[in-house]
């Protein structure tokens, strides 16, 4: 009896110990790939922009979103439909300030030809929203007459 008591300890140690050192030997053997990008989708992209604009799912339609990561940041984009005093609410309460768009901004922030449906040229806007929230900056293009926007968080 002696023995068996510690034999279990030695097993449960050694279990223990294996356990611990797994993440790291997985980490090892399956690297995530240095630049992935990620489709989400419909309904997990409203949901996720839902809780950005502190609104209700119905009230976001067509909603697309893609996450890229590279070694050095992940960017999300999102492509959505909705109510001109749902996106007043979101520029007011995450306190984004209005820029003139330039063909600079356009290029540098907004633009990613190797998404088919992402074309925030196609809002045909001169200004832009900018901002940053819990450590991420937020970067908005919306068009109140098509009630078409995008959202490019970095």
């Amino acid at each position: 009896m002696k023995n068996l008591s510690t034999v279990l300890m030695a097993l449960v140690i050694l279990f223990g110990i294996i356990l611990a050192a797994t993440p790291f030997i997985g980490s090892i053997f399956f690297q995530e790939p240095e630049n992935s990008t990620q489709q989400a989708k419909s309904d997990v992209a409203r949901s996720a922009l839902s809780r950005w604009f502190n609104t209700p799912m119905s009230t976001l339609v067509d909603v697309h979103a893609v996450r890229k990561t590279t070694q050095d940041k992940r960017v999300s984009r999102y492509s959505f439909s909705t109510l001109p005093d749902v996106v007043r609410g979101f520029i007011t309460h995450k306190n984004l300030q209005q820029k003139p768009l330039t063909d600079d901004i356009m290029q540098r922030v907004f633009v990613d030809k190797t998404i088919s449906w992402w074309q925030p040229e196609a809002l045909q806007r001169e200004t832009w929203f900018t901002g940053s929230d819990q450590g991420r900056a937020l970067h908005l293009i919306y068009n109140d007459k098509t009630q078409r926007g995008v959202l490019v968080i970095e």
